[in-house]
């Protein structure tokens, strides 16, 4: 029996997050999604910094490829990666499992995640719009930037 099925009337849930919060305390939520057996797909936006807040670097972040052994070790079912530049990661050094898309298979991705029992994390790696290109700026993303 689905343990929400008392509260919601929809066989899947999904759940936007940024990369900040799930480092913050979001990652409690998927642990606890997990544990409950819950039907949700975590879509989890990965650029970096917390945006909401003025652009801080994401305390206790992970790379998204030590992200993907993180959560295949606390159970969750499947991660499809969506990137703007796939290129960028190597796939060997991604959990057993993980899949890697271009951004533009986004659509599919929800689709095949909200078929899958259990918890689910779709990762969209994408910088932020406004973080120039000159690593060495201080300046990151300003808050309430349209793209971040």
């Amino acid at each position: 029996m689905d343990r929400q099925a008392p509260f919601i009337d929809v066989p899947h849930m999904f759940q936007n997050v940024g990369d900040g919060t799930f480092f913050h305390s979001g990652q409690l939520a998927v642990q606890a999604c997990v544990a409950a057996g819950v039907n949700i797909t975590y879509k989890l936006l990965y650029n970096e910094v917390v945006a909401m807040t003025g652009a801080q670097d994401a305390e206790g972040a992970l790379t998204v490829a030590k992200l993907t052994h993180k959560l295949t070790a606390e159970g969750v079912k499947q991660i499809i990666i969506c990137a703007d530049e796939p290129h960028r990661h190597d796939k060997r050094a991604l959990a057993k499992g993980t899949v890697l898309w271009h951004r533009d298979r986004l659509d599919e991705a929800q689709k095949r995640l909200r078929d899958v029992k259990g918890v689910t994390v779709l990762i969209y790696d994408q910088h932020c719009a406004a973080t120039p290109a000159d690593s060495a700026s201080v300046a990151r993303c300003p808050p309430a930037t349209p793209g971040c």
